[in-house]
């Protein structure tokens, strides 16, 4: 529907841009077969995500993309600290995931579907809060809202084009697809509503001022997605539609740029401080 399709565009085009950056990033590396498997897995799971017609798919699509996360931060497994992250990440995961499975249930119980191809069932204000909250758990782990921000440092440890396509573009903002698609449920319970929007202000917060103190490009990036992803989950909680979706979709381009370009960068500088006598 037009709600999918823009997000089902801005996948496709984006993995096959680092795709085809990662032939020459990548060349060489021990690892290479092993990316593209888990970039193509990856694909796979988001694309199902985004053209799901009911939220018990979309866990197929949700779990898959949360395992190939996990995978491509841990991909150089021969230094300890990529493994401590991946395993950090996977029990965030795991933990959030739990409001996702929930919900699908309790959308079992109380509307009897979890449908949403002829529209949302109709809930009570109760329902519907519950619901609506146990959506916004899974929807912060993933997107890495406050209070599970502190799993994204941890997930720099990965492959820069992996770290471009999962925390810059697709990934970060699976979270904002499923409110998005959970907005009939959240415009029922103005509970629901006043929580999406007050953990996008704080997380807006702690991402701007963390990114500006980061030490490094990748984490400075990651805190900056971060900002705006919570900024877009505001978007959703006000009730808006096409604006969250038009901010997904211009983030999503100019971070995977800022990804890809960002060992560039550090290298150019390199050059210039040495050109200039260090």
């Amino acid at each position: 529907d037009r709600l999918s399709l823009p997000f089902l565009a801005l996948t496709v085009i984006l993995v096959g841009l680092i795709g085809q950056f990662s032939a020459t990033y990548l060349h060489r590396d021990p690892g290479f077969a092993r990316f593209y498997i888990l970039l193509h897995l990856f694909a796979f799971g988001a694309l199902l995500i985004f053209s799901a017609g009911s939220f018990d798919l979309i866990i197929g699509g949700w779990e898959m993309v949360g395992l190939t996360s996990v995978l491509l931060i841990s991909f150089f497994h021969y230094r300890v600290g990529p493994v401590d992250g991946a395993l950090h990440v996977f029990s965030v995961y795991r933990a959030c995931d739990i409001g996702l499975i929930t919900a699908a249930f309790a959308m079992h119980h109380y509307a009897h579907t979890s449908s949403f191809v002829n529209g949302m069932p109709h809930l009570s204000n109760g329902d519907a809060t519950v619901i609506g909250l146990l959506l916004l758990l899974a929807a912060a782990g993933k997107s890495a809202q406050v209070p599970f921000s502190g799993w994204l440092p941890r997930a720099m440890e990965g492959p820069t084009p992996s770290s471009a396509i999962f925390y810059g573009a697709i990934s970060v903002h699976a979270g904002a697809y499923l409110l998005l698609r959970a907005q009939p449920i959240l415009n029922e319970s103005p509970i629901a509503s006043t929580a999406v929007v007050l953990i996008g202000l704080m997380t807006a917060v702690h991402g701007t001022v963390v990114g500006r103190t980061s030490a490094d490009a990748k984490t400075s990036l990651a805190y900056a997605a971060l900002a705006q992803v919570g900024v877009v989950f505001m978007e959703i909680g006000f009730g808006w539609t096409w604006v969250p979706v038009m901010h997904i979709a211009g983030h999503a381009m100019v971070r995977t740029l800022q990804f890809l370009r960002a060992p560039s960068v550090l290298h150019d500088d390199h050059q210039v401080h040495a050109a200039d006598g260090g």
